[in-house]
């Protein structure tokens, strides 16, 4: 007994409220549900005049299993309405992180009745270090309006984890959130910032409602059925180095108009969507990973003017799907490896949809349009030849527009490398587009875009013959005055498959050359000069 009461003695001195540097701190020693020591009446003390709420509890007390501490209030909690911080890390910085799963100060609600576990109606608030847990009703943690810090919380089991109601410049960081219907939501609430939290087993992870400029990062979601969801004009918020894992969409951007959203670094494995835009506009997709999901992007019910660039598709069903109605998305410059489809548009009500310099290697189809992109036809091309260090085209065309060329190597299935591109006229079209790439019987893929952004599906062509190519040059033979002398090089030849006949061109004469003598020329061919340039007509030239 002596031993007993020199215990409760001691442990009472921990009752004591001490000022430090201007804040009171309380000690909650117990986990009784109400009473001296509790949390609950640490929580109404530290109200009083706003304060630190730290924990001291002793292994010996009746609720510590040996890993964490749990509290279970009987009566509904205070609104918290003065500057307050909730130190559960205290614990764990006396006693050492016992729990390797989560926090050592567990707070039970599961005979809470209001609509909130706890709520912060006052600037400049922490929480830590806690696990809350079968709260029945809405809100766990509850901000109001106000700014502070959520950080190192575990929730799990309940509807929402964290709702912040037209809050501002909170910050959220290392959370576990399990077996939720919503684990962040924001509503009319702006500069905020996610960071490091994991989400499982949830409806919703993350949802915007008419809330901009907040930030994800550095998070993981998975095995839910939305990870993040940005609603109803949620504007210029950033999502970035996040994994998005076994979804039913990673991403979701619904309802969205002109959003303008940042979506960059992220990674997106074994989805239904990696990222899924349902009236979803104006944002950047760039810079992610997209890696065995049924769709990569998914874009339906005119989700328009979205750029998706420099992304990674890998072994995905569909890289890039669209589905009713959307237009004037830009894809361009992204890697497609080992997929089934890379682009495929549903049907036709999908228009000005624009593809271009993307890379695509190993996919089972490249480009479906199904009458999509206003039915722009491919490319007729006449024939291709190489050219010196270029490649030779001709080609039809219905309209003006642009054409891109891609080396497809030694099968025509794959966008290996982006050779080039060239602006061409309705009707017929001869261009050449210079290469260093070794060209001689290889494949190439040609598309078309028209001037109103319709990208078609892929020609193919195959080079095997070598153009005809004069390989001439002149050389000045004497000084630079007027009357000099200039001579053609002897060694003039054709480099290309066939015969040259009926060559003419001209050569500009700079102004001190004037009056020039010619000592040489081709032979059987016709030479004039003329306001100051050399003329050479009908040369016929052996390859």
């Amino acid at each position: 007994m002596k031993k007993i009461f020199t215990f409760l003695l001691v442990l009472s001195i921990f009752l004591q409220i001490n000022i430090l540097l201007g804040a009171t701190e309380v000690y909650v020693i117990n986990t009784n549900p109400s009473g001296e020591g509790s949390f609950v009446w640490a929580l109404e003390k530290a109200l009083e005049n706003g304060g630190i709420i730290k924990f001291n509890i002793p292994k010996e007390d009746k609720n510590f299993n040996g890993k964490f501490w749990t509290i279970t209030p009987r009566n509904n909690l205070p609104e918290i309405d003065k500057k307050i911080v909730i130190d559960g890390l205290s614990q764990t910085e006396k006693y050492g992180n016992l729990n390797q799963d989560g926090p050592e100060i567990v707070l039970d609600g599961s005979y809470i009745t209001s609509d909130y576990f706890l709520k912060f109606k006052y600037d400049n608030f922490e929480i830590n270090g806690l696990y809350l847990k079968n709260f029945k009703f809405t809100d766990y943690i509850r901000i109001e309006s106000v700014k502070g810090v959520i950080r190192d919380i575990e929730i799990e089991n309940g509807d929402t984890g964290i709702h912040l109601f037209k809050a501002s410049n909170v910050k959220i960081k290392n959370i576990s959130l399990k077996d939720l219907n919503y684990g962040v939501y924001f509503y009319y609430s702006n500069n905020n910032i996610v960071e490091n939290v994991l989400v499982e087993k949830t409806n919703i992870g993350v949802r915007f409602y008419f809330s901009s400029n907040d930030e994800i990062k550095d998070s993981y979601i998975k095995n839910t059925q939305v990870g993040v969801r940005i609603f109803y004009n949620s504007l210029r918020n950033k999502i970035h180095d996040n994994l998005f894992e076994n979804n039913e969409d990673g991403l979701f951007l619904r309802d969205s108009f002109y959003n303008k959203n940042d979506i960059y670094k992220n990674k997106y494995i074994s989805n239904i969507n990696g990222i899924h835009l349902y009236y979803g506009t104006s944002s950047l997709i760039y810079e992610n990973e997209f890696n065995k999901n049924e769709r990569g992007v998914f874009l339906e019910f005119s989700s328009s003017n979205n750029s998706i660039y420099n992304n990674n598709f890998n072994e995905n069903s569909y890289s890039i799907k669209f589905f009713n109605g959307c237009e004037g998305n830009l894809i361009e410059e992204n890697n497609f490896l080992n997929n089934k489809y890379v682009i495929y548009l549903e049907e036709k009500s999908n228009l000005n949809n624009k593809f271009s310099k993307n890379i695509m290697i190993g996919n089972e189809s490249n480009v479906v349009l199904n009458g999509g992109n206003n039915g722009v036809e491919k490319p007729t091309i006449l024939f291709s030849k190489i050219f010196g260090k270029s490649i030779l085209i001709s080609l039809n065309s219905e309209m003006d527009g642009k054409v891109e060329i891609f080396l497809s190597g030694l099968t025509k299935a794959n966008c290996e490398k982006y050779i080039g591109e060239k602006d061409i006229k309705k009707g017929l079209n001869n261009f050449f587009i210079p290469t260093e790439l070794d060209l001689e019987k290889k494949y190439f893929l040609i598309n078309f875009t028209d001037d109103s952004g319709n990208t078609s599906e892929f020609s193919d062509i195959l080079v095997t013959e070598k153009a005809p190519f004069l390989d001439l040059t002149l050389k000045k033979s004497s000084g630079g005055e007027r009357g000099g002398k200039i001579e053609f090089i002897s060694n003039i030849k054709n480099n290309g498959d066939e015969d040259i006949n009926g060559v003419n061109f001209r050569i500009k004469i700079a102004n001190q050359f004037r009056d020039i003598q010619v000592l040489s020329y081709p032979k059987n061919s016709i030479y004039k000069t003329e306001n100051n340039e050399i003329f050479i007509d009908n040369i016929f030239i052996l390859k």
